[in-house]
Parts: structure tokens; C-alpha cells; sequence
């Protein structure tokens, strides 16, 4: 399994950078990597690439040395394990607004016992290269989860949604929160 090298850093205190990507164009990934950043977001809500690119986008990321992040378009947990599967290391949730939705974003993204992800990791293993359980245990450490606060409900709720284990970052989505409120 790739190590997550975005949550890795972040975990002893470093600075990461990155960037969002929208284009449908796997070697502007590729640039990215080149360039020194550490993550990259693969959009998924408002760029107009699938999941077949967006999984070809994954594959250069690693080849570069970036982690990938994928924006789902929804909370969604079949999107959720979807992007997780076809190689991103990380989920950005838009319009998380509660609670209980943080904990179904946590949830989604991890398998047991720390959350209910569905088992289908084709890529994750390495197309069974790698043992399932071996899989299972490294990809609940290396997976980030991150959503977005992007509603007034959700930034009354702030709190709550912070205090939910397995919630790694709270993005905050300018646009849509200044319509919202």
C-alpha cells in the first residue's frame, strides 16, 4: 500500500502543500508531483472527469510522489469507498453539515473495526499481491478524510463535526458558505 505522505507530514507537525485539480488531464498531476507539492485534490464535484480518470490520475500521483485526494461530488458512501479504491488516499466530502454526517464521511472511508467501508480493494492490494488483512490495517492508518464546511448549519455545528474520530481536516468552502449565509 502507497504511505500517505500528505498525513504523514502533517502528523509531525509539518506544512503540506497542494493543490486542486479540475482538468481532466492526468499529466497536469504529473507537473504537480514535479513541482514539490504534497497532495493534490482530484475534483470530482465540479471538474468534469470520471472516475476512469480520475483512477488514471491516482497512478501519477504516485508516480510523482503526490498524494491523491478525490472530492466526491456527494456524500455518498458508495462514492466515498469508490474514490478509495481506485487509489485516492484521502476523501474531501463537500456540504458536511452535521454530526452524523462526519461520522458516516469516517465511517465510509475506513474498514473494520473502525468503520464500515465495503470490501472490494482491487488496486489497494495490489490486485492481491498484498494480504487482505495486512491491507485492511494499513489503509484505516493511512486513509485522511477530510470535509467540507461549506453551510450555516455546518458552522453551527462546527464543533460536533471536529470531535468525530476519524475526521482528519474541516475545509472551508468560501463560496458556497458565503451564499449560504
Amino acid at each position: 500500500m502507497h504511505k500517505n505522505l500528505m498525513k504523514a507530514k502533517l502528523q509531525e507537525g509539518k506544512p503540506v502543500l497542494g493543490g486542486i485539480c479540475r482538468l481532466a488531464y492526468p499529466a497536469s498531476i504529473e507537473a504537480m508531483g514535479y513541482a514539490g507539492l504534497d497532495w493534490v485534490l482530484i475534483d470530482g464535484e465540479h471538474g468534469s472527469m470520471g472516475f476512469e480518470t480520475a483512477e488514471t490520475m491516482c497512478m501519477y500521483a504516485y508516480a510523482t510522489g503526490i498524494t491523491p485526494i478525490m472530492r466526491v461530488h456527494t456524500l455518498s458512501e458508495s462514492l466515498i469507498m469508490r474514490a478509495l479504491d481506485i487509489g485516492a488516499l484521502g476523501v474531501l466530502v463537500p456540504h458536511v453539515c452535521t454530526a452524523e454526517d462526519a461520522k458516516l464521511v469516517a465511517d465510509a472511508a475506513h474498514y473494520l473495526p473502525k468503520g464500515t467501508r465495503g470490501v472490494g480493494p482491487g488496486r489497494g492490494t495490489r490486485f492481491g499481491a498484498i494480504p487482505a488483512t495486512e491491507y485492511f490495517a494499513v489503509s484505516n492508518d493511512e486513509v485522511i478524510t477530510l470535509v467540507m464546511i461549506e453551510d450555516a448549519e455546518a458552522v453551527d455545528n462546527i464543533e460536533a463535526i471536529a470531535a468525530v474520530e476519524g475526521i482528519h481536516i474541516l475545509n472551508i468552502g468560501t463560496s458556497d458558505l458565503s451564499q449560504s449565509l
